[in-house]
């Protein structure tokens, strides 16, 4: 697994020629927060930590002060310029160009500050909670540095009665993405939409077709990928149109699945995209970020509590498991599924022997091998994943606090061993599971 924490990376270097200025600074509520606000409110509540903004130079000053400047109060903040001239070298800006080289080439710029797994995002498109929750959970537990992920929107939920927008049309199999197509015009109708690309024939798709809002999941070994394909978008596309062909990063991302070098995990969003592509769509985006905050959005949190509220209280004490596997040369090493263990002369807690869950099916195991996982217990440290409160008379008072904490966020409901700090045998787990959904999850979905 990684050891370099996620990082998310913010692409903010467009001006919005369509909106007609900064639009990643507009207002839209009464406190004057922007899109921007509320996305990094879901990412820091989903677990990232650290941003890379994507901007151009010029901007950097206001960007600093109207956004950058108020982020680094909760995260580690980066900057990264999109800049004409930053691509490979013997390549060469043709005259008159004066539009940056897209998406791709936004990521590409990158690549001495990413290295790790990481997000991307856009910083004017409102994704929704579970968007940022799905993407640091696949990169937080992914290990496969060829695999990569996306969140996949109906198209019904990311269109505008104002005009095209361009979105990376699917086609998914399985979970899995297989093609994307950037489609650069694409308009609402009714519950569904359609495509042009010569203004004069429009293709129908279905409301639920799965599109690309550029929120994407990768690892490390992407950036390079970028930088090179970079490289090979100058010598064959930019010749065709020299002063507006993109570098998309759909496009780039394609490319590797159809050489079968990447392979692209699909995460389904359910949730509405609020955007403001064009200055006609900021009053629908305002109505429904004041109709999400009078509402409230019911949450359902199994994690530290501690966490959830950022520490500011001081930290619980939490053990954690720490897992090794080992294989005997013998049928069967212990005789039952688990042993506990509490001698002093033994460093692991529990071992666990995999075959004797299921002596059913003995015949068709080895007889001669078994696997056994010792697990060893220790103290959890600050990004461990913790397991077990410690529950000392110290922590106890500290969690009456946290609980007073969460008794004050009527649309959160704490739940599970780690979210009200006492440890369950599985059997309470499930009564308090179903417990909490009658009487808290259940009466939030139906406000």
């Amino acid at each position: 697994m990684y050891q370099d924490a996620p990082k998310l990376v913010i692409m903010a270097a467009g001006m919005g020629s369509r909106f007609g200025g900064l639009k990643q600074m507009e207002p839209v509520d009464d406190e004057g927060h922007s899109i921007i606000d509320f996305s990094m409110y879901d990412a820091r509540r989903a677990g990232f930590r650290d941003l890379v903004f994507i901007i151009k130079r010029e901007h950097e000053a206001l960007f600093r002060e109207r956004i950058g400047d108020r982020m680094e109060r909760f995260f580690n903040v980066e900057y990264v310029y999109q800049e004409l001239t930053d691509i490979p070298a013997g390549c060469e800006v043709p005259e008159g160009r004066i539009k940056p080289w897209g998406t791709g080439q936004a990521v590409a710029c990158c690549r001495n500050v990413l290295h790790g797994p990481f997000a991307v995002i856009n910083s004017d498109d409102f994704y929704g909670r579970t968007a940022f929750s799905e993407i640091y959970e696949f990169l937080r537990t992914n290990e496969d540095p060829h695999q990569y992920a996306m969140v996949g929107y109906r198209v019904r939920n990311t269109v505008t009665k104002f005009g095209s927008v361009a979105r990376g049309v699917c086609e998914v199999r399985d979970g899995m993405l297989v093609d994307i197509v950037e489609r650069t015009k694409i308009y609402q109708r009714g519950e569904h939409a359609v495509y042009t690309e010569d203004n004069e024939t429009f293709i129908d798709l279905p409301g639920d077709t799965i599109v690309s809002m550029n929120i994407w999941g990768f690892t490390q070994p992407m950036v390079t990928e970028l930088w090179q394909r970079l490289g090979t978008f100058f010598a064959e596309d930019v010749p065709q149109d020299p002063l507006k062909r993109e570098f998309y990063l759909p496009v780039a991302v394609n490319a590797q699945l159809q050489a079968g070098t990447a392979r692209v995990r699909v995460l389904p969003c359910e949730e509405v995209w609020h955007g403001v592509t064009y200055r006609e769509d900021l009053p629908s985006v305002k109505e429904a970020i004041c109709a999400l905050k009078a509402a409230g959005v019911p949450v359902v949190y199994t994690g530290p509590v501690d966490r959830y509220f950022d520490y500011s209280l001081g930290e619980l004490k939490w053990r954690t498991v720490d897992f090794r596997e080992v294989r005997y040369d013998e049928g069967d090493h212990f005789g039952c599924p688990v042993m506990n263990f509490s001698d002093a002369d033994v460093p692991y807690t529990r071992a666990i022997e995999f075959k004797n869950f299921n002596p059913e099916r003995r015949a068709s195991q080895n007889p001669d091998k078994t696997v056994v996982w010792e697990e060893y217990s220790r103290f959890a440290e600050r990004g461990d994943e913790p397991y077990y409160p410690v529950n000392t008379d110290a922590d106890k008072a500290l969690y009456a606090q946290y609980e007073a904490k969460a008794k004050a966020e009527p649309n959160t409901v704490f739940g599970g061993r780690l979210g009200t700090y006492k440890y369950y045998d599985m059997h309470n787990v499930i009564d308090t599971a179903l417990t909490a959904y009658e009487e808290q999850v259940a009466p939030l979905l139906k406000k």
